[in-house]
């Protein structure tokens, strides 16, 4: 039957009862459910046009155990499930750390593993792709081997994101994985829905999907990375306004969407790729004013364990906010003090006190968690013209509450003069290390032309 999984987490509606579809082979004839005390309860069973059923009635809560027609599924939970998608950093690529080592797993905090099997959340379970029942994946990696022993490089933000959820929302939480590292926005195409888990990425999320009741209640989204190229980053904005439109007409309508704004990349670069890494991180940071319902992590300034993964300990904290962005689009931001992504509130020029050949850039950011923060002295900002930095022409960046004030030796004059523009987090590799008393980092952003209001 398709529809119903052992061990799975069943979404629940706003009555806080379970509301999934079921494909039976044929006509339900007996549905109920048992109680951890023994006793059980008649399924609410609505039969749909296309002889699927809607299947109810299930309190938030777990584990239970179903029957329909003499075949009983076990270890059944209510509660929240989340969709897992984009490519490495979300499959996980972070390396475990003594604390993840010591971590338990909690029955009430569940993954549908690759295999096709739910079980409690581990990390070094979930997205492993070396035993995904999807072919795609092995398809993907024809020339990878799997790892010799145990997984040591496997932390992704998925688990944290439950867990903040579950304390959020003292309900059990489900994760469905599907992402896959090195993937590209060609290679998610809503177009390969119907081509199923053997051709399509899409195809193996969608799959997934209905095989676990067709019901989620949001979407977490880590990608960009392998799009950051002269001519995919041109088209990556249609292209994720298409995949979330697209995502909310497949996986629910109006379904809330949190992605991850990317990070940096730790090698060699050039011109191309300074911009096309910029060009996809401001894409990401203004998805939202076009996108209703979507919210951004941002990462720029945390750590990494290899040249392109963010580490453990980054991780816990994208996992974390991406919870209550999460959370914040459900209930509205100001339940329980969530607060949405990180705002660049506004850049303005004033000449220095003491030099009038000096420029202060006043930076201002909202939705902070207390004031700006950075140890041991901020760094990340670049001045920019015709595409190129400019060179060490800041001195200087103080941190006050909300604002960084960006001390420059140009005039105002120059800086308007050459068309100067500033950003935080420009290019391939950038150092930034900025971010609220949350520890969450401030977006990346520009380059964002600089002018003058006397």
């Amino acid at each position: 039957m398709i529809g119903i999984v052992s061990g799975m987490v069943m979404q629940r509606n706003r009555h806080n009862v379970a509301e999934i579809i079921i494909y039976p082979e044929k006509e339900i004839k007996n549905a109920k459910y048992f109680k951890e005390d023994g006793l059980f309860k008649e399924l609410d069973l609505h039969k749909a046009d296309n002889g699927a059923y809607i299947l109810g009635g299930i309190p938030t809560g777990g584990p239970y155990s179903v029957n329909i027609d003499g075949k009983t599924y076990t270890d059944i939970y209510v509660g929240d499930v989340w969709l897992l998608g984009g490519q490495s950093n979300m499959e996980g690529v972070g390396e475990l750390t003594s604390e993840d080592i010591k971590m338990k797993a909690e029955d009430h905090i569940r993954a549908f593993y690759m295999d096709d099997e739910w079980g409690a959340a581990e990390l070094i379970r979930m997205h492993d792709l070396w035993n995904a029942k999807d072919k795609v994946h092995r398809k993907l990696l024809p020339d990878v081997p799997p790892p010799a022993g145990p997984r040591v490089r496997c932390v992704g933000p998925g688990l944290f994101f439950a867990q903040k959820m579950y304390d959020y929302e003292q309900v059990p939480q489900g994760v469905i994985c599907c992402a896959h590292g090195g993937t590209s926005m060609d290679q998610w195409s809503p177009e390969g829905r119907d081509l199923g888990g053997d051709e399509s990425l899409y195809g193996a999320m969608y799959r997934r999907f209905v095989h676990n009741g067709s019901r989620v209640k949001g979407m977490f989204w880590y990608q960009g990375c392998s799009d950051a190229s002269p001519e995919l980053s041109e088209v990556f904005e249609e292209k994720m306004i298409n995949f979330v439109s697209c995502v909310r007409r497949d996986f629910g309508e109006n379904l809330p969407f949190v992605q991850v704004q990317i990070s940096r990349l730790a090698a060699v670069g050039d011109e191309n790729a300074d911009k096309s890494w910029t060009k996809i991180r401001e894409v990401q940071r203004t998805l939202h004013e076009k996108i209703k319902g979507l919210d951004t992590v941002y990462t720029i300034s945390y750590e990494l364990s290899d040249p392109i993964h963010v580490s453990s300990n980054s991780q816990k904290v994208i996992g974390r906010n991406a919870a209550e962005l999460m959370y914040g689009l459900i209930h509205g931001y100001d339940a329980k003090s969530c607060l949405p992504g990180i705002r660049l509130d506004s850049i303005k020029m004033k000449m220095n006190s003491h030099e009038p050949l000096w420029t202060d850039i006043v930076v201002t950011f909202s939705n902070l968690h207390g004031k700006l923060k950075a140890e041991p002295s901020a760094m990340g900002f670049e001045l920019v013209s015709g595409g190129r930095k400019l060179g060490d022409f800041i001195y200087n960046v103080s941190l006050i509450e909300e604002t960084a004030i960006v001390r420059v030796n140009m005039s105002i004059d120059f800086i308007l003069q050459n068309d100067v523009h500033i950003a935080y987090g420009y290019g391939l590799n950038p150092r930034c290390n900025i971010t609220d008393e949350e520890g969450y980092s401030i977006p990346a952003f520009g380059p964002v032309k600089l002018s003058y209001d006397e």
